[in-house]
């Protein structure tokens, strides 16, 4: 089992929601948490072409358009900059 290199929050649908980031088999996969539904697992994968694209683990086609919104979701939230808090010593 793969363990939690760190845990973001995305909010979806106007909730909070927890995911945790880890890596298995060499690829970054993340678990998202929600308050209200099953969890999901998702990474980037990508095509013949080389174009990357957010699919779920297992895969599942009914669920596949939801990956690529929760995936959007978590790359919006990886890119922000770091926030720094200030501290007085």
């Amino acid at each position: 089992m793969a363990s939690v290199e760190k845990k973001i929050i995305i909010t979806f649908e106007g909730k909070q929601e927890s995911v945790e980031v880890m890596t298995i088999q060499k690829r970054k996969v993340y678990l998202v948490r929600f308050s209200n539904q099953a969890p999901i697992m998702v990474t980037q994968a990508s095509d013949g072409q080389y174009k990357k694209f957010w699919t779920v683990i297992p895969e599942n086609p009914s669920r596949q358009k939801f990956a690529e919104v929760i995936g959007a979701l978590i790359e919006e939230q990886i890119k922000k900059p770091p926030v720094i808090q200030n501290v007085l010593f």
